[in-house]
């Protein structure tokens, strides 16, 4: 039978204490585990969303519930939210942007003005929060090197959706934005789509009376184009007169097909804010880095125009699918929410943006104090957090509203009163939001530390860097070297620069820490002696051929910084936040926080071994009842047989008898004999207690044995101290 255990060579005895070759083997394994890729992939998933997506997955009932509020959840929050986007549109001062803003400005006003503002306390705390900067800045930041480059020269991303992340609210909306114009520039299909130009209900029937008469369908497409330019040149944020009209509509009219569709589209990009479509395309494919023009383009944009996504007028179904995932998109409301994104954003550094602002007046319509610039910003935030609405369509907002629904079962789930559904949903709720709140702060630490490789530097130092970068891979790619030469005393030039003089060890372990975070950022191209054209996704897999060791750490950067942001700092973040809100609120019973330490726990609960009178009551309570009855039924006989036995001897002491009591016990069977002067000849029928299990022996394999080796240690340690006192070692 104990050939059964298949796994018998590979276990290590239940009760022996670990030997150190044992215990550095395991330890081995352990470091073989760690680097396990599907551990690793088990702990990229350790987010929230892949948290919430298994707790439901393993609850077949609760995702039924959770479908069923996902789904009024996804459509009351995408009406409000188009509720909200009217309320974005038009003069920013008529907006909610500027009411939220101006109410923490109030706020602040009244503080300040107060009896409490007034009074040397609240003076005293507003210079000493200053002086409390003042000092951190002067004895801390700008003191170190590590810290200058930490606070003041970020590493900076490459990708615009990463670069839309870490851009906070404002960079997510401009992320949305060239969507926006693409859809407003594309020719129409249908001619009741002319209202995206201002074109009235009479008008749109006059158009559709000329389509109709129409013989040929390129008739039909004609008098519709025609039909957009004649309506643009109607609605146009420039006044026209009716004679200036017709003299563009006949100019265009005379125009070859290709010149058409180009005319057509600077038309429209001019309603949009930009000189020609040429400008438009241009800022549209650096979104990221082009805030201000967007900015301008998006304020002076015709306010009566707007681009129609997922969506038509041309008949009923259209109408319905505007409304249930389409949307109608100003560019006042992309404007306004901008201003009101910008926070705290220093302007004597981004003279640009100042410039702008000012151009269009929204430096004097813009909160001014620190609680006004908050509230106008994360309203924002959070809004996007809960819906994803703010900055996208209506789509994707159909995950926002399953993780909505998701904190409002397992809130309504949770065990307790009223009281505790309250905790759980504010801890799950604040989770929820805080992970997409969260996500610039985390994106910009990592890129804080990614800094640190320009310790030694001061920005305008790491601006001549990059420029000169910039110039060496351009060259480089272009074949523009004369030699590889010319090539490594460019590379030896750069290296110069970013090394910067430093000679501190500290220092160069950072500088070192920072490259490792930003590798595939910022790279030195390598030599080519012939122009390389590294577009599209065939070209960059043939650069990697081409230089593979400058491939791979172009590569191994976006699972570096993925692991790093998201799966360590963003955590981090999301945790600060719910704690906050157990502060507010109360922890729940069972918090998010608690998931999997609860399970841990009863695992190592599990795996300990019980003292031996729990485990004397746990076999106990396995037995089955006859087992029980005979074992009970054995111990009273042994009991018994016991004392009588002793009474006996005694007795027989006392009259000088000598007799013989032999009593035998073994682990299987208990025979008792008794000898008597009546019965010297009988003996009694022993006791036998022992029953034969058809069950095999099962042995575990992942039995946790640290408890019992340290029990064991600390029983061999007190039999040695006892010997040496008792002098018997």
């Amino acid at each position: 039978m104990l050939d059964n255990n298949i796994y018998k060579n590979q276990q290590i005895p239940q009760f022996q204490a670990m030997s150190q070759p044992q215990s550095q083997n395991t330890q081995q394994q352990q470091a073989m585990q760690a680097a396990n890729p599907e551990l690793l992939k088990q702990n990229i998933q350790d987010s929230y969303v892949a948290n919430r997506v298994s707790e439901t997955t393993d609850d077949p009932k609760g995702m039924l519930y959770t479908a069923a509020i996902g789904v009024p959840a996804w459509a009351v929050a995408t009406q409000a939210m188009d509720y909200y986007a009217k309320k974005s549109r038009g003069n920013y001062e008529d907006t909610l942007h500027h009411k939220v803003g101006q109410f923490g400005d109030d706020v602040t006003n009244y503080v300040k003005g107060s009896k409490f503002g007034k009074s040397s306390v609240g003076q005293g705390i507003n210079s000493g929060f200053k002086s409390f900067k003042s000092f951190l800045k002067n004895n801390l930041i700008d003191r170190f090197a590590i810290t200058r480059a930490f606070a003041y020269t970020p590493s900076k991303p490459e990708l615009d959706m990463v670069k839309g992340q870490a851009n906070g609210m404002w960079g997510m909306q401009i992320f949305d934005y060239p969507q926006h114009g693409e859809k407003f520039v594309s020719p129409l299909k249908y001619v009741e789509d002319l209202d995206c130009y201002g074109a009235k209900e009479a008008d749109i029937k006059k158009f559709k009376s000329l389509i109709e008469k129409a013989a040929t369908a390129e008739e039909k497409a004609k008098i519709l184009q025609e039909a957009e330019v004649e309506t643009i040149l109607r609605n146009s944020r420039k006044t026209l007169s009716s004679a200036q009209i017709n003299s563009e509509l006949n100019a265009f009219k005379a125009l070859d097909d290709k010149a058409k569709l180009a005319k057509l589209k600077d038309m429209k990009a001019f309603e949009w804010g930009y000189r020609d479509f040429a400008e438009m395309e241009k800022i549209a494919k650096h979104s990221q880095d082009n805030l201000p023009r967007i900015l301008e383009a998006t304020h002076d944009a015709n306010r009566n125009m707007f681009a129609r996504i997922w969506g038509t007028n041309h008949n009923q179904l259209g109408k319905v699918k505007t409304r249930v995932i389409g949307r109608e998109v100003y560019a006042s409301e992309t404007a306004n929410k901008l201003a009101s994104e910008l926070g705290n954003i220093n302007l004597n550094e981004n003279p640009e943006l100042a410039q702008v602002l000012k151009k269009t007046g929204l430096d004097k319509k813009l909160p001014k104090t620190l609680l006004g610039k908050f509230l106008a910003k994360y309203n924002n935030m959070l809004l996007e957090g809960v819906t994803n609405r703010v900055a996208g369509g209506k789509l994707i907002a159909i995950m926002q509203a399953g993780y909505l629904a998701d904190v409002i079962y397992k809130s309504a789930k949770a065990e307790g009163g009223f009281s505790e559904k309250t905790k759980s949903f504010a801890e799950r709720f604040t989770e929820m939001v805080s992970f997409f709140v969260c996500m610039p702060f985390a994106l910009k630490l990592m890129h804080s530390i990614g800094g640190l490789q320009y310790a030694g530097m001061d920005k305008k130092g790491v601006e001549a860097y990059r420029q000169a970068l910039n110039a060496h891979n351009q060259k480089a790619m272009a074949g523009g070297f004369a030699d590889k030469k010319a090539w490594k005393d460019s590379v030896k030039n750069l290296k110069e620069m970013r090394n910067a003089g430093v000679k501190n060890p500290i220092t160069k372990l950072f500088k070192r820490v920072g490259r490792i975070v930003t590798v595939g950022l910022e790279q030195i191209r390598p030599y080519d002696n012939k122009a390389i054209v590294r577009e599209g996704i065939w070209g960059k897999i043939k650069d990697l051929f081409r230089h593979p060791k400058f491939g791979v750490k172009q590569m191994a950067g976006y699972p570096m910084r993925a692991i790093l942001g998201m799966i360590v700092l963003l955590p981090m973040f999301n945790k600060i936040a719910v704690k906050g809100s157990h502060l507010i609120f109360g922890k729940p019973k069972h918090s998010v926080l608690d998931e999997g330490k609860e399970e841990e726990k009863a695992k190592d609960m599990k795996s300990q071994p019980l003292p031996p009178q729990q485990l004397q009551q746990s076999n106990q309570l396995k037995q089955t009842p006859q087992t029980q009855a005979v074992t009970q039924q054995t111990t009273q006989n042994t009991t018994q047989n016991t004392t009588n036995t002793q009474s006996n001897l005694l007795d027989k002491y006392k009259n000088g008898q000598n007799n013989t009591t032999k009593t035998t016990t073994t682990t299987n069977t208990t025979t008792t004999t008794n000898v008597d002067k009546k019965d010297d000849k009988k003996q009694t029928e022993p006791v036998r207690t022992y029953i034969p299990s058809p069950v095999g022996v099962q042995v575990q394999s992942n039995e946790d044995l640290s408890a019992a080796d340290a029990a064991l240690r600390r029983a061999e340690g007190a039999e040695k101290l006892a010997l040496q006192t008792l002098k018997m070692n």
